[in-house]
């Protein structure tokens, strides 16, 4: 892996974090949804993480660029990143297990390396990597062939809708990528968060008004986790990776976290792991290894 900016060692301890973190981050948005309506919690942990990062970038000497010609990007990314990719996700939590979600957001770097190839002339799709983007993508698939309807009559569908998620993220990801160098990494994160949180407002209150909201401890806990942990933390982490690596390499975080997110359901939610899951799970891990040799400097 070519390592501009960073060591080798502090680049894989940063992506190992961050498979860790959003692996479990699933989860933890499914005991969210036990409490908290969808557009409630993204907007409580937007809200509370975009001012949070954007802190941190001033304590570090940085500059805000609140530049109005700059605001239109920011708004773009939070409107693709933080509204629609997450909200899709919340949405669909409440109808499919945290593992299937993540696996199916595992889809992420196959859509990645595909608008990469078109927006960013360096970063074009090679065999290596079409064959293990699409070994990775045959994981995820088998791992889908499950008869969803047992999990919840409104699975299929959900299913479907979760694939927009990927699309939007990969969209954003390239985006980003294409003017990393001309923004404070933590900028990136923190002033869309800020735009999605205010937009996540305006949405709970529209679609989600008469929805109860129980308080409980397990559910400031799940937002508390989402919001330190699973936005300010990896957030600034992976903005981070992305001004030292290629953009479809940084999506191949997405493979491996839906194997974390799937043993964290089994393990503490209750979630079944049938063979074919096991067996995509396989799969992906090949993509993963097989796209990941492509170029054996990071």
């Amino acid at each position: 892996m070519n390592a501009p900016g960073g060591s080798r060692a502090r680049i894989v301890a940063v992506f190992g974090a961050l498979v860790a973190i959003w692996g479990t981050t699933w989860l933890a948005i499914r005991i969210g949804l036990e409490h908290y309506p969808p557009f409630f919690s993204l907007a409580l942990r937007f809200c509370v993480a975009g001012p949070l990062i954007l802190l941190i970038l001033r304590l570090r000497g940085e500059r805000i660029p609140w530049a109005l010609r700059h605001q239109p990007f920011f708004l773009l990314l939070g409107l693709l990143s933080y509204v629609t990719s997450f909200g899709v996700v919340y949405w669909g939590e409440q109808y499919v297990t945290s593992g299937l979600a993540a696996v199916i957001f595992g889809l992420l770097p196959l859509l990645t390396g595909v608008v990469a190839h078109f927006l960013l002339p360096s970063e074009r799709l090679g065999p290596g990597k079409v064959l293990g983007l699409a070994l990775g993508l045959g994981g995820i698939v088998v791992l889908n062939s499950a008869n969803l309807s047992l999990i919840h009559p409104r699975a299929p569908l959900a299913a479907i809708v979760l694939t927009v998620s990927p699309l939007v993220t990969a969209i954003s990801s390239v985006l980003s990528k294409k003017r990393v160098h001309e923004f404070p990494a933590l900028a990136l994160a923190g002033i869309p968060m800020i735009y999605a949180g205010l937009l996540h407002i305006v949405l709970w209150r529209v679609f989600e008004h008469d929805r109860p909201i129980a308080w409980s401890w397990p559910g400031v806990a799940s937002i508390a986790y989402l919001t330190v942990f699973g936005s300010v933390v990896t957030f600034t982490g992976y903005f981070w990776l992305l001004r030292r690596l290629e953009v479809s390499r940084v999506s191949l975080i997405a493979y491996m976290t839906p194997l974390v997110a799937l043993t964290v359901g089994v393990v503490f939610g209750g979630e079944t792991l049938p063979g074919r899951v096991i067996a995509g799970a396989a799969l992906v891990l090949c993509g993963v290894g097989v796209a990941s040799r492509v170029r054996r400097r990071l």
